[in-house]
């Protein structure tokens, strides 16, 4: 039996420091419905990669994991007209995008 494969549709896109007037955020921001990490780790493509590049561990034995930092928060939106997920970590938000 031929297991499924994840589809990640969603790309990172910038954070909210790198790419945007600050109308955009605001209003993804205004917009946004909390989801899981679960919900945003299905659907952003290099979510893991770009956790271990802010220094949070693979699993909860080896330290903070990033599902596990009671500081960051997953969401969902539109950002510039396009469906997004973002992470606020350390008031910042990096976005992910739906691919075109």
């Amino acid at each position: 039996m031929r297991t499924a494969t994840r589809r990640c549709a969603f790309v990172y896109a910038c954070s909210c420091v790198d790419c945007s007037d600050g109308r955009f955020i605001a209003k993804m921001v205004d917009e946004a419905v909390d989801v899981t990490y679960e919900t945003v780790l299905k659907h952003c493509r290099g979510l893991a990669e770009w956790a271990a590049q802010k220094g949070y561990a693979r699993s909860s034995q080896q330290g903070l994991t990033l599902k596990n930092d009671n500081h960051v928060s997953f969401h969902r939106s539109r950002f510039k007209g396009l469906p997004c997920y973002y992470v606020r970590w350390s008031s910042i938000e990096f976005i992910w995008c739906k691919e075109s």
